[in-house]
């Protein structure tokens, strides 16, 4: 259960930081993104904030991102690369 519980924190902390544009979290989020043992769940919201917040030292996290195994951590990755090519 209190693993449940630090996955639903952790999601909601990246929810917020890309909702904030918080430049001050990107070391975390690439955190998340690049650690494979985090939960699905949270690197996705990860790799979304990144995407939010724009900063383009996360371009090298999200391009190894969007080759995950995982289809929608992929997609995610590659739509928050679109968002920084702009």
């Amino acid at each position: 259960r209190k693993r449940e519980d630090n996955e639903f924190v952790w999601r909601a902390a990246a929810v917020a930081l890309g909702q904030i544009k918080s430049r001050a979290g990107v070391p975390a989020l690439l955190e998340v993104v690049n650690n494979e043992k985090s939960p699905a769940d949270v690197r996705r919201e990860a790799v979304r904030a990144l995407g939010l917040i724009g900063d383009p030292t996360a371009i090298p996290a999200l391009k190894s991102a969007s080759l995950s195994e995982d289809p929608f951590l992929s997609q995610l990755a590659y739509e928050s690369l679109r968002k920084l090519s702009h």
